[in-house]
């Protein structure tokens, strides 16, 4: 019977997710398990046999498990997670959409090889500290020299914008190639770099959904290179700053704006209320696994628990009391967020349409607009709106359907069945 488990066994890594939270990774998925499974399985993979590990069990968790209950419990989770699910199932939901391949698996073996040697520890370290000097003193020279705040002509603006957008492309890719060889680095085959968008916004994506069977510490820095990889880029901003603030015109502008953009990337990313880097840093660092349900969830669970009048169990399951604070701190940022970008988004899409109605009557200030100034302002008016509709439709349909199915208008999904602990 060992021999069967042994052969299931091969195509699962377990993984220690935190100090509290355990898991088995097949086929690039995670599926949380309890701490005793995740015991039986790690032993059962270094080759114990059932009386050694019943043995060791007991021992370690003061539970006697018996031979039919060891092998229910393994055929009953082997059976769950190696066998495929059905085609007609639904697949499940990714948070990008309209992802688009930019890079392959072997594109990427060969670059990871060739920015390898900026993650040795040595290079590692003087190039961080070289980064962050660059950066402090680009933000100085910007603040001595008040580039923000001196008037810049229509075609150095043109040129700032243009600049931005292209750069945006570059040193998004960049950010990504950053997570692929820390990866690499850890010895995890990145998949793929693509193209895609987040809610509304578009984004640059490298698949290293398998760094969950790293550490936690290793995790964090896969997930925080490409915020070190754009630091790198700011070294050479600031050297062809240096350069071009002696020479003067639309160049030094265009630096500046690679700069600001890049700020910009970095700032966006380290946002943990967005699945960027930002996100999966904190649950990472609270040890708090499926971050965005949990906070989602909160409010409910804070009124079971008053409703309860304190009887309902509180605290998450694993969560230590750090945890559960740094949880509250996320719900409450998470809620405030959402509803300040609600309020903005509601007042803008408002406003734009009072101004839309009065340039097209011809009121006020707009009556004596031309033709293309016109045409130009509807046609932002116009991509703000469809922007705002899209995101108040991915953002409103979760909670609809969540409301269908509680009235009993939609037939609850089927609930992913727990894997025994």
């Amino acid at each position: 019977m060992e021999n069967s488990y042994e052969v299931r066994l091969h195509s699962i890594e377990v993984v220690q997710v935190s100090d509290a939270t355990f898991a088995l990774e097949c086929n690039s998925k995670l599926y949380y398990i309890g701490a005793v499974l995740f015991r039986i399985v790690q032993y059962l993979k270094a080759g114990k046999a059932f009386p050694e590990i019943q043995a060791l069990v007991a021992d370690e968790y003061r539970m006697t498990l018996s031979r039919e209950k060891f092998d229910h419990i393994l055929d009953d989770t082997l059976s769950k997670i190696i066998t495929p699910a059905p085609t007609d199932a639904l697949p499940q939901q990714a948070y990008v959409y309209g992802q688009v391949p930019l890079l392959g698996e072997r594109t990427l073996v060969f670059l990871t090889r060739q920015l390898d040697f900026l993650f040795r520890q040595s290079v590692g370290v003087a190039m961080l500290v070289l980064s962050l000097v660059a950066t402090g003193l680009f933000l100085f020279r910007l603040y001595q020299a008040h580039l923000l705040e001196t008037p810049i002509s229509a075609k150095e603006g043109i040129a700032m914008a243009v600049g931005g957008y292209v750069f945006f492309a570059v040193v998004g890719l960049f950010h990504e190639l950053g997570h692929a060889t820390a990866a690499a680095r850890h010895n995890i085959s990145p998949k793929e770099v693509g193209f895609g968008f987040y809610l509304v916004l578009p984004v640059l994506y490298t698949d290293v959904s398998r760094i969950w069977i790293l550490t936690k510490t290793k995790r964090i820095m896969v997930n925080l290179a490409g915020i070190y990889f754009q630091g790198l880029v700011n070294i050479l901003l600031f050297v062809a700053y240096e350069v071009t603030a002696r020479i003067g015109g639309p160049a030094q502008y265009v630096i500046v704006s690679f700069f600001l953009t890049n700020a910009t990337l970095a700032l966006y990313s380290l946002n943990p209320f967005f699945r960027n880097d930002g996100y999966w840093i904190f649950s990472d660092l609270f040890a708090i696994p499926n971050l965005s349900a949990a906070a989602r969830g909160y409010l409910h669970k804070c009124w079971t628990y008053l409703r309860s009048r304190g009887q309902a169990p509180f605290r998450g399951v694993g969560l230590s009391f750090t945890s559960e604070i740094a949880l509250l701190v996320y719900a409450v940022g998470r809620i405030t967020m959402i509803s300040w970008f609600s309020y903005l988004g509601y007042s803008g899409f408002y406003h734009s349409f009072q101004e839309t109605v009065q340039r097209i009557n011809h009121e006020g200030q707009f009556a004596h607009e031309t033709l293309f100034e016109s045409t130009f302002y509807l046609l932002r008016v116009a991509l703000f709106c469809v922007l705002f509709l899209v995101l108040a439709y991915r953002t409103l349909k979760p909670l609809a359907q969540r409301a269908a199915t509680r009235l009993g208008w939609l037939a609850a999904e089927q609930p992913q069945v727990a894997l025994p602990a």
